[in-house]
């Protein structure tokens, strides 16, 4: 199953591209993540928290998973080391979009987290860091429903090039569509 991702702004980035290009670096993890993802649902139905085990699962990830509570005003409830290493600060137990980083990158985040919320898709997100034309963030959010269907929590992916320096802060961030 080839997986693309169709960019909802004019460009489109597809996940066959040469291995080395900015926003594709770290392509292998999200498609892991989403590939694991998938595997958890059951008769098309989107998996609960209780269905994943990432620790178990797939724990070359676990430190760069975040989870967010979506009954609680989506707050974040788990946020791995190398996220908390890459971006300087730790989230737990915070709201969603107060990190006091860029305001227009806080907008597309809250904006990414809501779709994943209401249109229970998964959604990607490419982050530009700094000035830097070279340091990315690829973020995948996937929704976690509960059995009838609400959205419990959002499980988020969050990897990073080698161009990406602790404490550094996002510049801005485009979402797309997770196309299958």
């Amino acid at each position: 199953m080839e997986t693309r991702i169709a960019a909802t702004r004019s460009s489109t980035i597809v996940s066959n591209q040469p291995r080395g290009t900015p926003d594709l670096i770290p392509e292998r993890l999200w498609k892991q993540l989403h590939q694991y993802w998938l595997s958890k649902h059951v008769d098309g139905r989107v998996p609960s928290r209780a269905d994943v085990d990432p620790i178990i699962d797939i724990p070359q990830l676990v430190k760069n998973l975040i989870l967010i509570d979506a009954r609680d005003n989506f707050t974040y409830r788990l946020v791995g080391s190398e996220v908390v290493e890459r971006h300087g600060m730790n989230m737990t137990g915070r709201l969603s979009g107060t990190s006091g980083q860029n305001p227009k990158a806080i907008a597309e985040w809250r904006a990414a987290v809501d779709y994943v919320a209401t249109e229970v898709k998964p959604r990607l997100l490419v982050s530009r860091i700094g000035d830097n034309d070279v340091a990315r963030n690829v973020m995948l959010m996937l929704p976690l429903a509960d059995p009838e269907g609400r959205i419990e929590m959002l499980l988020i992916g969050s990897f990073y090039n080698e161009h990406f320096r602790r404490g550094t802060h996002i510049h801005d961030m485009e979402a797309h569509e997770v196309q299958l």
